[in-house]
């Protein structure tokens, strides 16, 4: 028998392709891996001290790709992430530039303090 480790298959005499179990089920282990479940960061929403109720905050990965979460009436957010560092800022006013965010697959609490602390 032949064995084509990169696809998984395997043929036999006759030409017949016949699929390597342990081949493919450690690719799919591996794509598994990689795979992470995504974790709830949550906290107050703050500038200067002062909660900010009903804002939209932006989050940015390192791609750039954009994740959009509004604190509640109590200047409270929470948004669920894929493990990895983020860049949050006040979607309206970017004069208070960003924060930096770090999720993981366990909750975590991050208070977002913009502005004079």
């Amino acid at each position: 028998m032949l064995l084509r480790e990169i696809t998984g298959e395997q043929v036999t005499r006759s030409g017949r392709v016949r699929w390597a179990a342990a081949p493919l089920a450690a690719a799919c282990s591996l794509i598994m891996a990689g795979t992470a479940a995504a974790g709830m960061i949550s906290g107050e929403l703050r500038d200067g001290g002062k909660l900010l109720k009903g804002v939209e905050i932006e989050v940015k990965d390192s791609r750039n790709n954009l994740f959009r979460v509004k604190s509640d009436q109590n200047g409270r957010y929470s948004v669920n992430l894929p493990p990895g560092i983020y860049r949050a800022g006040i979607a309206h006013d970017k004069s208070k530039g960003e924060l930096i965010l770090q999720s993981s697959p366990q909750p975590s609490r991050q208070d977002l303090s913009f502005g004079k602390r």
